[in-house]
């Protein structure tokens, strides 16, 4: 895994290249159950993000690119019985996840989500805002799983959620529709988005249930089932075959 800045590019531009490369490492490092390093990763991958919105380079970034590969050739696996987590493309289809999302609460599995487009011609800056904050909750979530203390989990939990609701609420602006033929029309058009969203649904879920937010949980989860039947009912979204799913 690596990144190659070509000549010419511009400082939003190379922020975009930093920012999915530290969010692409961080989800190795989750796959690898070195949640401490994912979460370092995934803050630094936050951070160059923001940049991204104001154009603003930062001299801080060629550091962080080392310290994620250093992180990423010395991983430091932490033990988890069963870390329910799936690691997704945003290009992967759609019934990657739907086997996923039968229970409810906080036994359902998170899915993390890799970004496979460095051009920023391809790049939708909020739908990976949403992403990159999500596999921060996630990586949160991990963590707080294999805690020292109660307080340092409960702290973890708190983050999480905070997380998974701000990309909830990132993704949610784009998600507005005034009927079906133009959700449709939408599905079709961004199957990425939906496939994030249920993602990132499926995370605040458990966050809350995490939280003991029961009845926030539950409402979360109606909204990931109506998600889920609105994809159902389109004839052959354009990403229904997708790459793969691999489980960690």
């Amino acid at each position: 895994m690596s990144l190659q800045y070509q000549q010419g590019d511009n400082s939003e531009e190379c922020n975009y290249r930093v920012a999915i490369h530290l969010n692409n490492v961080g989800v190795a490092l989750l796959e690898r159950r070195a949640y401490k390093q994912a979460l370092d990763t995934l803050k630094d991958a936050v951070t160059v993000v923001r940049q991204a919105f104001v154009d603003e380079d930062d001299e801080n970034q060629s550091s962080m690119l080392t310290k994620a590969a250093r992180r990423l050739a010395t991983p430091k696996s932490l033990v988890l019985a069963s870390s329910g987590l799936v690691t997704i493309s945003e290009d992967a289809g759609f019934e990657t996840i739907r086997p996923l999302t039968h229970a409810g609460g906080s036994d359902q599995a998170l899915c993390a989500v890799k970004m496979e487009h460095f051009g920023q011609e391809d790049r939708d800056i909020d739908i990976d805002s949403a992403t990159v904050l999500h596999n921060f909750s996630v990586a949160h979530l991990l963590l707080a799983c294999v805690a020292k203390t109660n307080s340092c989990a409960k702290q973890l939990r708190v983050g999480a959620l905070k997380l998974a609701s701000l990309s909830y609420r990132t993704l949610s602006t784009l998600l507005v529709v005034r009927d079906e033929t133009e959700l449709e029309n939408m599905i079709m058009l961004k199957p990425n988005l939906f496939l994030i969203a249920i993602s990132v649904l499926r995370c605040l879920v458990h966050a809350l249930h995490e939280s003991n937010q029961v009845i926030k949980a539950q409402q979360s989860y109606q909204r990931l089932l109506l998600l889920e039947a609105a994809i159902g009912e389109v004839d052959e979204p354009p990403c229904l075959t997708g790459k793969s799913a691999a489980a960690a």
